[in-house]
């Protein structure tokens, strides 16, 4: 689960250490920390969505993100192309992070 939380904040923004525009001398940044309740709880919705996902589509996300599987490797294994991975596994992220868990971990 971790490494599909991983893969959906890298295809965000950076944020800035420094910000710009500030009128004071002081260029410090607080820099938020998850609570671990916080973290139990997108752990818990991203179960819940593995479970909604149909079987070839959670076979594909449990072989790529818990099994360290390369797209190449998970092709192989699912009887498809890497191409075809890699479509179905941006299409799956990017329905997870439109989800209410997955916008808490992408803001």
């Amino acid at each position: 689960m971790e490494n599909i939380t991983l893969a959906i904040q890298a295809a965000q923004p950076a944020l800035s250490l420094t910000p710009e525009n500030r009128e004071d001398d002081d260029h410090q940044m607080d820099i938020p920390v998850e609570s671990p309740e916080e973290e139990l709880t997108d752990k818990i919705g991203l179960a819940e969505v593995l479970e909604s996902l149909p079987e070839q589509d959670r076979l594909l996300i449990k072989l790529r993100f818990y099994a360290n599987r390369t797209q190449s490797e998970t092709a192989k294994l699912l009887h498809t192309t890497q191409v075809q991975i890699s479509r179905r596994e941006r299409k799956i992220l990017k329905a997870y992070a439109d989800t209410p868990f997955g916008r808490t971990v992408v803001e």
